[in-house]
């Protein structure tokens, strides 16, 4: 039976730094502040030194799986997250990640330049986060909300009883064209954490039956597999 929600990949709310996505310089800030407030003179003043403030806590520490080419940005939760792309022969891989987590996307029908719409680059492909081990299978078929709530079965009470398998299929040479990009973004990879979840995810493809996979929210998905390890190997050490 599949899960009643998924996760949604988390983007990084708008904060006090935007529209910059990352640490500006301070004469960058400051104009943006005085272009936002009307600032002159002595706020024009304060203004910069809320900026030197600021730029004071742009330090963040980035973790080891994450590669030095990554993105951070901060949101007013006061935490950081990283993103980053990179370009294969037969598609691209998107990351975003926290100190405590991953998701990673491997899209088929994309050149990496595409931007990230409601947290996903648009395309053929797979998303997966390393705490739930299991991939989403994105854009192979039609999936609206309406597609989700038709496959939930409720008892004479009103209560959720079932939720019925994913009603497509996923061909073999779809599996073998996401393990190719898989191998391909595993030959990029840089930190051991991007290569544990990049190794994960083809041993998921490999194991996948096209015929038999289970539904969510997001889409159909593989299913869970209880053999395996419950630790999150983003964090691994």
């Amino acid at each position: 039976m599949g899960a009643i929600e998924d996760i949604r990949p988390l983007r990084p709310q708008r904060s006090i730094l935007a529209p910059f996505g990352h640490c500006p310089s301070e004469p960058t800030m400051a104009r943006n502040f005085e272009q936002e407030a009307g600032m002159s003179g002595v706020s024009r003043t304060l203004a910069f030194l809320v900026a030197c403030l600021i730029l004071t806590s742009c330090a963040p520490q980035r973790p080891s799986g994450v590669p030095k080419e990554a993105e951070a940005a901060w949101s007013l939760k006061g935490d950081w997250t990283w993103t980053w792309k990179r370009a294969l022969s037969s598609g691209c891989v998107a990351w975003m990640a926290k100190g405590s987590w991953a998701s990673v996307q491997l899209v088929v029908d994309s050149n990496c330049e595409d931007k990230r719409g409601d947290g996903y680059l648009d395309g053929r492909g797979i998303s997966y986060f390393s705490f739930q081990d299991y991939l989403v299978f994105r854009a192979y078929w039609p999936w609206t909300p309406q597609d989700w709530s038709d496959l939930i079965v409720f008892d004479d009470e009103g209560m959720i009883s079932n939720i019925l398998e994913c009603p497509h299929v996923l061909s073999k040479e779809h599996i073998i064209e996401l393990r190719l990009i898989a191998a391909q973004a595993l030959a990029k990879a840089t930190t051991d954490a991007e290569k544990r979840l990049l190794a994960r995810i083809d041993q998921r493809l490999a194991a996948t039956d096209g015929g038999a996979l289970s539904s969510g929210q997001a889409g159909c998905r593989s299913s869970r597999d209880k053999s395996s390890d419950s630790q999150d190997l983003w964090t691994l050490r």
